[in-house]
């Protein structure tokens, strides 16, 4: 993630944004231009951290706090962005290893379905996972 300096009217429709009822589209605005604007934001919305995660993925390790539906729009788009998600939901696991069975090696304690979810795209995936369920292995 690289660091943007911000330019005057960026900057300005920032905090006015919070000044105004317009916060959210001026936000808006903003994400559509850079995504990544999105880390200088207080609070963003969930429809401006969908805007900026549609936008690029990967904007969702800028996003403090983010909400499960981008947490789902990021992984949806790239499974192995549940690298930068602290703490994902089982739904979003299962989302990611949906896209990507790769993302298995990124969740510490997956649930059964999950690991059932990532094994049936691939059975590779039974070697990310550190204590598979014991339906997970190899049919004997």
């Amino acid at each position: 993630m690289t660091k943007k300096k911000l330019g005057y009217e960026e900057n300005s429709l920032i905090k006015s944004a919070y000044n105004n009822s317009q916060r959210e589209e001026a936000h808006l605005k903003l994400v559509n231009q850079d995504p990544y604007l999105i880390s200088k934001m207080k609070n963003p919305s969930e429809a401006v951290q969908l805007a900026a995660v549609k936008k690029d993925p990967d904007v969702i390790g800028a996003i403090k706090n983010p909400s499960e539906a981008a947490q789902l729009a990021a992984v949806e788009q790239d499974g192995m962005i549940l690298s930068s998600i602290d703490n994902p939901s089982e739904a979003v696991q299962m989302a990611a290893v949906t896209t990507d069975w790769q993302a298995i090696q990124y969740i510490k304690n997956p649930s059964e379905a999950v690991q059932m979810a990532a094994v049936q795209h691939s059975a590779l995936a039974i070697s990310s996972i550190k204590t598979p369920q014991r339906r997970c292995n190899w049919p004997q």
